[in-house]
C-alpha cells in the first residue's frame, strides 16, 4: 500500500460484532430529507464522494468445503476509493494439486518414507516477491495415516490457483519411523517459486524429495547436506566440563533468519545432532533451554562465533553463579499488591562474547513479595497487577540491577491515567451506547505490548470515561451494526501521564457492495469479506482490519468504510 490515512471511520455490516445498548441516535433513513449529510442509498444514510483512498479486500472461505472451486483465502490488489461504488469480486479458480513428500532411500536402497510435515504454500505476488501486506497462506499437512485422493499417489491434496506462483515451506513434523540413527527430524525445505501449472486431467503436481544423504557428518562447519554433531557443556576448568542436558539445538540461517537444520536436544552427555539442509545459505546455531526454571538463557551463535570450531564441535560456556533477587510490589496508597505478575528479562554474557537472552517469571504472594533466581546482571522488570485487582492501578517498567542476593527491593506500581471524551453526530446530538475500544499495542523497537487492553461504552449524554495504562494504543469506536454509522478507528495514540481526552462525530460513511462468486461463475454465499486500511506509526507501516462481512445466498456483500 502506497498511501496510509491515519484517521479512518469503519464499520461493519453482515456480521454481529456489536456490544452495547442501542444508539439514542442514528443513520438510517427513509428518504433524502433525513440525511442532514449525504444521501440516501438503501436506508442508510452515506457518502456519495470523498477524496481517494486505497483499501485492500481479502475474501476467505471455509477450508472445509470440499465442493468448492474457489481458492481457501485470496487478496485483491489494492483499489482506490473515493465514494460510493459497486466492487464486485471475483475469485481464481483453483485445480487439485496433489504431491509426495519422501525421503529417498530412507530404509535402504529403493525404500522411500513418507515424511510427516506441514506444507504451506504462501502465493507470490509476481515471480519472486510475496503477496504484501496480506501473504496469502495455504496450510497442508502429511499424515502417514492418509494418501492421496485414491487416483494418483499423493501424500497430500490441496487446492491451488492454476498458473499462480507460489512459494513452498515444507516443515516435517514427527519423527521418522525408519531403522538407523535416531533423527528427531528432517530440516525443513524451501521451494522458493513454484508455478502451478495444470494439466489436461486440470491437475497439477508438486512433489518435495529430501534425496541427499543428511547422515554424512558435516566435514566443517558450514558444510551443508550433512550431520552436524557436537556437546554442549559448563567449563568447570576441567577437561570435559559438566554436560549441559535439555537443550534445544537449531541451526539457524543467517540471511533469512530460517531454521535449515532438523531440531535436536542435547542428551545427558550434551551431545547434539542437528541435520543440515543441503539449501542451507550461511548459519549460526541457536542453543534454548527446555527445563523450566533453568538458568541457562536462549544463545545465538554467530557463523563467526562457530568459525573456530571443528566437527564434531564443544561449545563450553562458564557456568554463571547465580543470585536471589527478593522484592516487595507496594501500590500507589502502598498497600501490597498480591498475585501481581513479574517479568524479569536480561541479556548477559557467558564467559566470552556470547550474549544470551534470559527471562524469569514470577509472581507476587498474598504480602506483596516475590523471590526470582537470576543471574547477575541488569535486568528490565515488568509488573501487571492480577485482573482480580480492585485498585486502579498500572502496569510498571523500570530497570533494576541483581548482581548480588538482594532483599526488601520496594517496587510502587503507577496509577494509570484517563482516557475520556464524547460522541456525536454531525447534529451535536449525543450518541449513548456506542462501544469504545482501546487495544494496547506495542512499543517502537518491542515485540509485545506491556500496557492492557480496555473497553468501555458512552452514556446517555454519549460520554465516555475510562483509565489506562500509559503506553501506545489503536482507539475505535464501534457503533452497533443496525445505527447505520462507521466504525472510527484512531491508530498509534500514545497515553502518558495526563492521559488524552477525544470528542468524536460520526457522520455517513461510503458504501461499498457488491458480489462475490467463484472461479466457475457461481455466488460464493458465507464467505468473508474483509477490507484493509493501511496506517502508519513508529514502528512503520501495517493493515488494519477495517470492515468486515458475510456474504448472503446470493454472494453479496455491503461495507460501510469513512475516511476523514
Amino acid at each position: 500500500m502506497s498511501r496510509w490515512t491515519l484517521l479512518v471511520f469503519l464499520a461493519l455490516t453482515g456480521c454481529n460484532f456489536s456490544a452495547g445498548s442501542p444508539s439514542s441516535v442514528d443513520n438510517t433513513c427513509d428518504q433524502e430529507t433525513d440525511c442532514i449529510e449525504g444521501v440516501c442509498e438503501e436506508g442508510i444514510c452515506v457518502q456519495s464522494s470523498v477524496a481517494p483512498f486505497a483499501v485492500t479486500v481479502e475474501v476467505d472461505r471455509a477450508p472445509d468445503d470440499p465442493e468448492s472451486t474457489a481458492p481457501t483465502s485470496w487478496t485483491f490488489e489494492e483499489q482506490m476509493i473515493d465514494g460510493s461504488t459497486t466492487l464486485d469480486l471475483p475469485l481464481p479458480r483453483t485445480v487439485i494439486v496433489t504431491g509426495t513428500v519422501r525421503w529417498e532411500d530412507a530404509q535402504g536402497p529403493g525404500e522411500d518414507a513418507t515424511v510427516p510435515a506441514r506444507l504451506t504454500f504462501n502465493r507470490l505476488e509476481s515471480e519472486s516477491e510475496l503477496v504484501s501486506p496480506l501473504p496469502v497462506q495455504t496450510t497442508t499437512l502429511v499424515d502417514l495415516a492418509r494418501g492421496g485422493d485414491g487416483t494418483v499417489e499423493a501424500d497430500y491434496t490441496t487446492r491451488l490457483v492454476d498458473g499462480a506462483f507460489y512459494e513452498l515451506i515444507v516443515e516435517p513434523t514427527s519423527d521418522m519411523l525408519i531403522d538407523g540413527p535416531a533423527f528427531s527430524k528432517l530440516p525443513p525445505r524451501r521451494a522458493p517459486r513454484v508455478e502451478i501449472v495444470a494439466d489436461e486431467q486440470g491437475r497439477a503436481r508438486v512433489s518435495i524429495d529430501y534425496s541427499d544423504d543428511l547422515t554424512t557428518p558435516c566435514p566443517e562447519v558450514q558444510s551443508v547436506g550433512c550431520t552436524l554433531a557436537g556437546r554442549v557443556l559448563f567449563s568447570n576448568g576441567e577437561e570435559g566440563g559438566n554436560p549441559l542436558t535439555g537443550l534445544l539445538v537449531r541451526a539457524i540461517e543467517e540471511s533469512s533468519g530460517r531454521v535449515v537444520s532438523s531440531t535436536s536436544t542435547t542428551d545427558a552427555e550434551g551431545s547434539f545432532s542437528v541435520l543440515i539442509s543441503a539449501a542451507a545459505g550461511t548459519y549460526g546455531l541457536r542453543l534454548s533451554s527446555t527445563t523450566a526454571g533453568s538458568l541457562f538463557p536462549d544463545v545465538t551463535l554467530s557463523p563467526s562465533d562457530l568459525a573456530a570450531f571443528t566437527p564434531p564441535i564443544a561449545l563450553e560456556f562458564g557456568e554463571p553463579d547465580p543470585v536471589d533477587f527478593s522484592a516487595i510490589v507496594l501500590g500507589s496508597d502502598e498497600k501490597p499488591v498480591p498475585n501481581a505478575s513479574v517479568q524479569l528479562s536480561t541479556e548477559t554474557a557467558l564467559g566470552s562474547e556470547v550474549v544470551g537472552e534470559l527471562s524469569v517469571n514470577t509472581t507476587t504472594n498474598g504480602q506483596g513479595r516475590f523471590t526470582a533466581t537470576l543471574l547477575p546482571g541488569l535486568y528490565r522488570i515488568l509488573i501487571t497487577p492480577s485482573q482480580d485487582e480492585r485498585r486502579p492501578l498500572g502496569v510498571l517498567l523500570d530497570e533494576v540491577s541483581a548482581l548480588s542476593d538482594a532483599e526488601d527491593t520496594v517496587f510502587t506500581l503507577p496509577e494509570p491515567v484517563p482516557f475520556t471524551g464524547s460522541v456525536v453526530a454531525v447534529d451535536g446530538s449525543p450518541i449513548s451506547g456506542v462501544p469504545v475500544q482501546a487495544r494496547a499495542r506495542t512499543a517502537p523497537g518491542s515485540n509485545i505490548p506491556v500496557n492492557r487492553s480496555r473497553d468501555t461504552v458512552t452514556d446517555k449524554d454519549g460520554l465516555f470515561e475510562t483509565m489506562l495504562d500509559q503506553g501506545w494504543f489503536d482507539l475505535a469506536l464501534r457503533p452497533t451494526d443496525d445505527s447505520g454509522f462507521a466504525w472510527l478507528l484512531e491508530p498509534n495514540v500514545l497515553f502518558e501521564a495526563g492521559g488524552e481526552e477525544r470528542q468524536w462525530e460520526l457522520g455517513p460513511p461510503v458504501s461499498i457492495a457488491g458480489t462475490v462468486v467463484d472461479g466457475d461463475g457461481a455466488a460464493a454465499a458465507g464467505v468473508t469479506v474483509r477490507l484493509y486500511i493501511g496506517v502508519s506509526g513508529p514502528s512503520g507501516s501495517r493493515p488494519v482490519l477495517a470492515a468486515q462481512a458475510v456474504t448472503d445466498e446470493a454472494g453479496g456483500y455491503r461495507l460501510l468504510v469513512t475516511r476523514r
